[in-house]
């Protein structure tokens, strides 16, 4: 069964999502002329030579003492350690380093995702973003075409998902913008499906100047969570403490078009 997926580009703190319309993106960097060059109809998934082999192979041990909870847009946990766990394989040159990993949801179950399959968009689309170790820094990477690796985990609606509400459970501590709480022994790769197979594609950021810089890795399987769940999200707010209450129930950025970007399967 062939499947479509819609590419997007991922979303930065300080632009407000309510205005994703408006925002002009100017790459600082351009798209490889190989993947420019490629026709719309060669990103149909499943179809002929568009097969990749190779499995992603996220490190399962996530240091007690690296991860800081932090309220923003969509920043959920972030690393301030050398030793982050490493994403390999697959499409990946190198061993990538965790940085932080966000989610993205809506007001309602039925949207919320910033990519969509068949045009199917699911409650929540979970980020784990990655730099590339060959270069110094998080920053530096960001100015490479294969600097940063994003996999992404869909959620839909179903059964609760016990690892989740480890997560959730935390939020109370960081109900709005710009609060942090330490977040230890939490295990990343339990919010990833059993199934690790994957779209994959060269894309960019969400927001200006949307750098071409991004390994976008969309897993195929979505993992479940209640309704419940994913509504204990929308009790953050993104307005500080001292500010007018504003409710985060919208923080994701619709479909863009696909540019000539390819889309490769890891499965047939």
């Amino acid at each position: 069964m062939s499947h479509s997926l819609t590419p997007v580009m991922l979303a930065a703190p300080k632009w407000p999502h309510a205005q994703a319309k408006s925002w002009q993106c100017t790459p600082e960097m351009k798209l490889s002329k190989e993947v420019m060059v490629m026709r719309p109809e060669q990103c149909s998934l499943g179809s002929a030579g568009l097969y990749l082999r190779g499995v992603l192979h996220p490190n399962e041990l996530l240091e007690s003492k690296a991860p800081i909870l932090r309220c923003g847009i969509d920043s959920i946990l972030q690393s301030k350690e050398r030793r982050e766990p490493m994403l390999r394989g697959g499409p990946l040159a190198a061993p990538y380093r965790l940085r932080q990993f966000h989610l993205h949801w809506g007001s309602s179950d039925d949207h919320g995702s910033e990519h969509s399959v068949d045009g199917v968009k699911y409650a929540a689309e979970l980020h784990l973003v990655h730099w590339n170790s060959k270069y110094n820094s998080y920053a530096t990477a960001l100015k490479h075409a294969d600097g940063i690796a994003v996999v992404g985990v869909f959620l839909k609606i179903g059964r609760e998902k016990g690892e989740f509400q480890l997560l959730l459970d935390a939020l109370d501590k960081i109900k709005t913008k710009g609060k942090e709480a330490p977040f230890n022994n939490f295990n990343p790769s339990c919010l990833f499906p059993a199934c690790r197979d994957y779209w994959t594609y060269h894309g960019s950021f969400t927001t200006p100047p949307c750098e071409e810089c991004i390994v976008w890795l969309l897993l195929k399987e979505p993992i479940t969570v209640s309704s419940d769940q994913i509504a204990k999200l929308r009790t953050l707010y993104s307005s500080a403490e001292n500010e007018p209450p504003v409710p985060l129930v919208r923080n994701w950025r619709p479909p863009q078009p696909i540019k000539g970007r390819i889309v490769k399967a890891s499965f047939k």
